[in-house]
């Protein structure tokens, strides 16, 4: 049985009217009301014949600021002791987060069985409260995080990973990492970096940020060199920001290391970048490259490289290469709708039979 979206906090019935109603694992939408979002749901937690918590598998938490009963109800939620799967997301004002922590963290410690956590907020004063959120979740398998510390405290941050704390080390059975515009890579690279080799990440999904020169990021690049034998699949995000046309990548960046690498994924990023990236792989394994071409003009000026990524991808380690997915994102009447450059570009490839291209207008 799955349980999505249970709400807490003071909301607008208008904007937040689900509530819970589990029925054959679906989400059933009440006619808006004045109570709580979540009343129904907590009034049948507290019935002394409930019945449904040892069969909750999936929860989706959303809160912004606390109310009287916030703790009661972290309580009440503990008695799920089934739990696999958490979204939690948190966006309280203020001073509000620290007490959020506290409270919410007694009940991610009593999920025995949680193997996937979904980690969401905007307004983290510091590292630290993230990292303890996920320490609470000693099976954790799968984490994806998505958010920032907010800018008025970055000092506190940049202080978190200089001081001589000792830090909580991360789960030691995590194997499947996704980490969207969390702004604070420098703590989270550190903290990371401080588990392994002991935590055997597969799957590792991360911005571009910490892979290209800037004075303002942290390179990854220890990170993926302590995860040289376990890591299978890399996905590199480009979104939400300006291209680069001369981005280039921090020096102790070389996806040599990870020899077991079977799927690239890199999504926007620069044809140079791409370029970059694909002539470091050396392992025999890789299977799958996919890549996402956006309708930027600085994009379409780099058209060149493919002919030397072409080039490469003839190489020895390449030969069990199965596929090369591109999806292009195009604007009908205009250069980024053009298919002719896969043909002029990739044409090596092309005769391969690998490259499996989509275009798609917008």
């Amino acid at each position: 049985m799955v349980i999505d979206e249970v709400y807490y906090g003071n909301f607008s019935p208008d904007t937040l009217h689900r509530t819970v109603v589990p029925t054959n694992n679906t989400l059933a939408k009440p006619p808006p009301s004045d109570r709580n979002p979540a009343s129904p749901f907590l009034d049948l937690l507290k019935s002394p014949v409930v019945t449904i918590t040892p069969h909750v598998q999936h929860i989706e938490l959303f809160y912004t600021d606390l109310d009287g009963g916030f703790r009661s109800h972290m309580v009440l939620l503990s008695s799920f002791s089934a739990l696999r799967s958490v979204s939690l997301e948190l966006n309280p004002s203020g001073h509000n987060m620290a007490a959020m922590i506290r409270d919410i963290l007694p009940f991610l410690r009593s999920l025995e069985h949680l193997k996937k956590l979904k980690l969401t907020s905007w307004t983290w004063a510091a590292f630290e409260q993230a990292r303890d959120c996920i320490c609470a979740c000693r099976s954790l398998e799968e984490l994806e995080m998505v958010g920032a510390v907010g800018a008025t405290d970055f000092a506190d941050t940049t202080q978190f990973s200089q001081d001589n704390t000792p830090l909580s080390s991360p789960p030691g059975r995590l194997k499947n990492l996704k980490v969207d515009s969390f702004a604070s890579e420098l703590d989270l690279l550190l903290w990371l970096e401080s588990a392994v080799p002991s935590m055997p990440i597969t799957i590792l999904q991360m911005n571009i940020w910490p892979f290209i020169k800037n004075s303002l990021n942290a390179s990854c690049g220890r990170l993926l060199k302590k995860l040289a034998s376990s890591l299978v699949e890399l996905t590199i995000e480009h979104r939400g920001r300006l291209l680069l046309v001369e981005e280039s990548l921090f020096g102790d960046i070389n996806l040599g290391y990870n020899t077991g690498l079977k799927t690239l994924a890199l999504t926007e990023c620069m044809p140079k970048v791409l370029f970059d990236l694909i002539n470091q792989v050396s392992s025999s394994s890789i299977r799958e490259i996919n890549f996402t071409v956006p309708v930027y003009e600085s994009y379409w000026r780099q058209l060149p490289y493919f002919e030397k990524i072409d080039s490469m991808l003839q190489r020895p380690n390449f030969a069990q290469l199965e596929t090369v997915n591109i999806e292009q994102r195009g604007i009908s009447g205009e250069p980024s709708a053009n298919i002719g450059w896969v043909e002029e570009k990739m044409r090596l490839s092309v005769a391969r039979g690998i490259i499996k291209h989509k275009l798609m207008l917008l």
